[in-house]
This record gives C-alpha cells, sequence and structure tokens, in this order.
C-alpha cells in the first residue's frame, strides 16, 4: 500500500485520431484545470491540486482499433489540508476522473463553453457535498467558540477553556486573560489584513 498517495485511474476510447485526442485532453485540462502540463513519451502530465491535495494526472493516449484510447492515472497525495485520506469518501476523485473523460469527448464533439452539456450531478456527488457541508458547519463552530466566544468569556471571567487532540485545558486568573486577550488579537489582526484594500501602484507618467 502506498501510504504516500491514493491511486486513481479509468480510460475512455474515442473515434477520433491520436493526434486530435491528445490536442483535446491537453485543451481539456489548460481550459478547465489550469495545471502546468509536461510531455511524456505516450502523452503527457498535469500537476496540481485538488480537493486541496497535491495531485498528479499522467494521460497516456494510444491508438486503438477504431480510433484512440486515453487512460488517465490520477496519484493524489494524502496529506492534505482536508486531513490524511484513507478513502475517497463519495468517490470524489473516480467521479473527477470521469468527468474530465466525459470532458475531452465534449471538446472533441465541439461541445465546449456555454454549448458543453449539463450532467446532474451523481447520488455519490450529492453525498460528498452533503458531507462536506457537514464538515464546514462543525468547523465553523468550533472555530467561533475556540476563537471567539471562549476568549471573551476568558476576558470577562478569568476563565478560559481550550479544546485541543490532547484533551481540554483550562486557564485561570492572568493566564486565561493572556491568552484571551491574545487570541482576540490575532483575530483582529486577520480581519485587518481580509478588510485592508490592496495598496495602489503608483502611475508613471510618460514624457509630454
Amino acid at each position: 500500500m502506498d501510504w504516500k498517495n491514493k491511486h486513481f485511474a479509468g480510460q475512455r476510447q474515442y473515434p477520433q485520431a491520436r493526434d486530435q485526442v491528445l490536442a483535446a485532453a491537453r485543451g481539456f485540462v489548460a481550459e478547465t484545470l489550469g495545471w502546468p502540463v509536461a510531455d511524456t513519451p505516450d502523452g503527457f502530465e498535469a500537476k496540481g491540486a485538488s480537493f486541496l491535495h497535491a495531485a498528479v494526472a499522467t494521460f497516456h493516449v494510444v491508438p486503438a482499433d477504431g480510433g484512440s484510447r486515453v487512460a488517465l492515472e490520477l496519484a493524489v497525495a494524502r496529506a492534505g489540508m482536508m486531513g490524511f485520506m484513507l478513502f475517497d469518501i463519495g468517490g470524489y476523485y473516480n467521479g473527477q476522473i470521469t468527468h474530465w473523460l466525459e470532458g475531452i469527448s465534449d471538446r472533441l464533439e465541439g461541445r465546449v463553453g456555454a454549448a458543453a452539456p449539463h450532467r446532474p450531478p451523481s447520488a455519490k456527488a450529492r453525498l460528498l457535498s452533503w458531507l462536506l457541508l457537514i464538515a464546514f458547519v462543525g468547523f465553523a463552530i468550533w472555530a467561533a467558540w475556540a476563537m471567539v466566544v471562549a476568549p471573551l468569556i476568558g476576558v470577562t471571567t478569568g476563565v478560559l477553556y481550550l479544546s485541543g487532540r490532547s484533551g481540554d485545558i483550562t486557564l485561570r486568573g492572568g493566564w486565561a486573560r493572556g491568552v484571551s486577550v491574545a487570541i482576540l488579537l490575532f483575530d483582529a489582526f486577520v480581519i485587518y489584513r481580509l478588510l485592508r484594500p490592496a495598496p495602489r501602484r503608483p502611475r508613471i507618467l510618460g514624457p509630454g
């Protein structure tokens, strides 16, 4: 078992010639994903991020009976900003491969941009959306408590409750108020950085 990356694969056959399919695949990746691309002996490799995990997609484009075949290999780093991935919850990455192969077909047949067909999300995709929504709401509640509510209580009462992986910590008195003030100052700094307007670049006037 590869503990560094999780691997996914899929393939599809197209009636067009290899050069057409290769160009369509590269065009789809450039337009839809925006990942940098490097040529390989039988196709190309694209590197980027998918669902906050580093990913490498390798497209093998080879001639096949009556057309060409695209074999797609996707290696996704297990460790990412969303945590450590043991399983493809909701079939997200397998769904991505299917979507990319369908996108190549659409591009070959001229269905791009506004002409691209609308495909409703599958049951797995809808399940994944609900799971992500639940996780986001849970994280938002935790963040509101840990970064706002608990520090305010700490400043007011002199008792600060902190939750962590190693267990809960309770601070009292001056330590509680000091840590609470530090957390609130950090909140204020983050809000200031987010709301601060971007600095204006000086205009350079030409002669005359």
